[in-house]
């Protein structure tokens, strides 16, 4: 049984477009998950939320220092 030369060649090209092709894929899907829709009926806000975390990531001192200082940044 011999096998050619260009066996090889196509088992390691079909690999890497698999490689690729995944991480195209969870780099869409990270963009998407990350990225803030905010409908336009929504009234602006001060910080930018994230879609599963919201705005906690903002809360570092404490959430009620930080909504003080979003109350006098919107006033």
């Amino acid at each position: 049984m011999s096998s050619s030369p260009q066996e090889p060649l196509a088992a390691w090209t079909s690999q890497v477009l698999s490689y690729v092709a995944k991480t195209l894929s969870l780099a869409v899907l990270l963009k998407y998950l990350l990225t803030a829709r905010v409908p336009e009926n929504i009234p602006p806000f001060p910080a930018k939320p994230y879609p599963i975390l919201g705005h906690v990531t903002y809360f570092k001192d404490g959430m009620r220092k930080q909504m003080i200082a979003w109350t006098k940044s919107c006033v």
